[in-house]
C-alpha cells in the first residue's frame, strides 16, 4: 500500500512540474497577445485572435484543475482551524482520515458521476468554442475529466498514507 501511496505522489509532483511550465507558457502567451493587441490598435489591423485567448484560458483551466492534486499533495488546501489547531496529532490525524473516507473520495465520485455525461457528450458532438477562431472544448472537458481521477488517486494516496500514521507508522 505504501508504494502504491508512493507511486500516486511521484505521478502528482510530476504533473505538478509540467503544470508549472504551463504557468510560464500561459504568462508569456498572454504577454504575447496583449502586444498583438497594442500592435492591432496602433496598426488599424487586428492581429488579435480568441484563439490566443482561449489558448491563455484554457492553459489557466488545466493549472487550476490538475493543480488541485498537488494542492491535496501539499497539504496545501484551506482548511478552517479554528478547533483543528487545538487537536492532538492523532486526532489530527483520525479527522483527516475521516475526512479523506467520508467527504473527500465520495465527493470527487459524486463529480466524476455528474462530468462524465457531459464528457461524452461534448465529444461526441465535437464541441467547439462559440467565438470566431476559438478552439475545442471537449480535450478541455476531457482534460477535467483525468484531472478529477487523478484527484481520486491522491486521496487514496492521502487515505493510505493518513492510514499508516493512525497506526503509528510515520514512515510514510
Amino acid at each position: 500500500m505504501k508504494k502504491l501511496a508512493f507511486a500516486i505522489d511521484t505521478l502528482t509532483r510530476k504533473i505538478a512540474s509540467l503544470l508549472a511550465c504551463f504557468c510560464l507558457l500561459m504568462i508569456l502567451l498572454g504577454f504575447f497577445n496583449a502586444l498583438l493587441r497594442k500592435f492591432s490598435q496602433s496598426l488599424g489591423v487586428n492581429l488579435s485572435s480568441n484563439f490566443y485567448l482561449e489558448l491563455q484560458w484554457y492553459l489557466y483551466s488545466l493549472i487550476f484543475t490538475f493543480g488541485i492534486s498537488y494542492t491535496l499533495l501539499a497539504k496545501e488546501h484551506v482548511r478552517i482551524d479554528i478547533f483543528y489547531a487545538k487537536f492532538s496529532e492523532k486526532t489530527k490525524t483520525l479527522l483527516d482520515f475521516l475526512a479523506i473516507l467520508f467527504v473527500y473520495i465520495p465527493a470527487v465520485i459524486v463529480l466524476i458521476y455528474l462530468t462524465f455525461p457531459m464528457v461524452v457528450e461534448s465529444l461526441r458532438i465535437k464541441e467547439m468554442s462559440p467565438d470566431p477562431g476559438g478552439l475545442p472544448r471537449y480535450p478541455l472537458k476531457i482534460a477535467f475529466l483525468i484531472s478529477l481521477f487523478l484527484l481520486l488517486l491522491q486521496s487514496l494516496s492521502e487515505l493510505i498514507k493518513t492510514w499508516f500514521r493512525l497506526r503509528g507508522d510515520h514512515g510514510s
